[in-house]
C-alpha cells in the first residue's frame, strides 16, 4: 500500500487492545488520535555507505527556460538532490560564485552569455575550476558532443530532450567520479 503523507489528510491507525477478553459493545467506540508528522527533507543519495551522503548535494542549473529548469528540480528533487535554477549565463555564473556547488548543469545556448563563455570564466576562477559541469543541450549532433567532452573536457555532455534516468545516470556518474 503506497501513502502519500503530503497528500493525506485523515490516517486511520488501527491498534489492536491489548486486554484479551472482549469488550463491551458500550466500549468498543473507535478512538480518534491527532497525530502530527514532521516530514524532514533528506538530501544526499540514500544509502548505505554512499558518499554522495556525506553531505547536501547542490546542483546549480543554469538554464534559458524556466521550465527546464523546473523538470531537471523535479527530477533530481525526488532523488535528494538540492537544485537551484539560474535563468540565464551571467545569473549563473553569479549564482555559481556565490554557491560553489557540487555540480553545475549548463546549458549552451542562451540569450545573455552562451554556456561555453558561462563555462571558460568558471575554469578560470580559482574558485570554480574544480566544480563538474555537465552541459545539457540541444545540440545534439556527434560534432557537438566530442567538442564538449574532448576539446573542451566538460564532465559529460547530454543532448535534450532526455529521460529521467539519463539525467540521473549522468549525475550520479560525474558525483561518484569526483567523491
Amino acid at each position: 500500500m503506497h501513502l502519500d503523507l503530503l497528500e493525506a489528510k485523515h490516517i486511520r491507525l488501527l491498534i489492536p487492545h491489548p486486554i484479551q477478553r472482549p469488550l463491551p459493545r458500550a466500549a468498543r467506540k473507535p478512538l480518534t488520535f491527532h497525530v502530527m508528522i514532521f516530514i524532514v527533507p533528506v538530501y544526499g543519495k540514500l544509502c548505505a555507505g554512499s558518499k554522495l551522503n556525506a553531505k547536501l548535494k547542490c546542483i546549480v542549473c543554469v538554464e534559458d527556460e524556466p521550465e527546464m529548469i523546473d523538470l531537471m528540480r523535479l527530477i533530481l528533487g525526488r532523488r535528494g538532490f538540492e537544485v537551484k535554477g539560474a535563468a540565464g549565463g551571467v545569473d549563473g555564473l553569479k549564482m555559481i560564485r556565490e554557491e560553489l556547488p557540487d555540480l553545475v548543469l549548463l546549458d549552451l545556448m542562451m540569450p545573455d552569455m552562451d554556456g561555453w563563455e558561462v563555462y571558460q570564466q568558471m575554469k578560470a576562477d580559482e574558485k570554480t575550476r574544480g566544480i563538474p559541469v555537465i552541459v545539457v543541450t540541444a545540440k545534439a549532433q556527434s560534432i557537438d558532443r566530442v567538442l564538449g567532452l574532448h576539446i573542451a573536457k566538460v564532465d559529460d555532455y547530454i543532448a535534450k530532450p532526455f529521460s529521467p534516468q539519463d539525467l540521473m545516470n549522468s549525475v550520479e556518474k560525474v558525483l561518484k567520479s569526483r567523491a
